[in-house]
């Protein structure tokens, strides 16, 4: 049976004391709740995993080098990889991996720019211009990573984004990477408000 809105619960708080079911004294702190209203919402949490194509590719803008999620096929000209966000959300981290047995080796120390996009639903996502930065993450990849480096970034930004917002992962392409042909593992991670 669901509960009906505005039934009212009677409680205490976790640090009183209880005895055959009530408090065990008489001025327990206890309070009344409403159903729904005193009751906050479980928040939803989403990651989404993919590869971050064409990370060793020279020059170019950082949609050169951009997100593919999972299940989601490389794009052909036409086409943008990108997630739509299922709920009003938080971004909550961003995380990098380096993930081939043919360990990384940067010719020389890389920092390298992870940009978070947004487009609005009604926008054509295939238009450069229709994009807006949202967030820049910089790191410095070396070999002193011992070839497979990576980082887990916590977003401290309070910006909600709303259900329906396209939103992607890219980055400036490294030129000092090789092999130039790896796609490092990416997560995104989001929280509902």
């Amino acid at each position: 049976m669901a509960i009906p809105d505005g039934f009212k619960f009677s409680g205490v708080p976790r640090d009183v004391k209880t005895k055959d079911g009530g408090s065990a004294l008489v001025k327990s702190k206890r309070g009344t709740y409403s159903f729904p209203d005193d009751f906050a919402p479980a928040m939803a949490v989403a990651s989404y995993t993919g590869s971050l194509i064409n990370f060793g590719a020279t020059g170019g803008t950082p949609f050169d080098s951009y997100a593919i999620w999972d299940n989601q096929l490389p794009p052909t000209g036409t086409q943008t990889s990108m997630l739509i966000l299922p709920f009003d959300c938080k971004l909550k981290s961003v995380s990098f991996k380096w993930i081939d047995s043919d360990s990384a080796a940067f010719t020389a120390a890389t920092t390298t720019s992870f940009k978070i996009y947004t487009i609005a639903i009604d926008q054509d996502p295939n238009s450069l211009g229709n994009w807006t930065e949202r967030l820049t993450l910089s790191t410095t990849l070396t070999d002193a990573d011992d070839g497979f480096p990576g980082f887990l970034e916590v977003i401290t930004d309070t910006t909600v984004y709303t259900a329906g917002t396209g939103i992607t992962l890219a980055a400036d392409p490294s030129g000092n990477v090789v092999p130039d042909d790896t796609d490092p593992s990416i997560i995104l991670t989001i929280q509902g408000v």
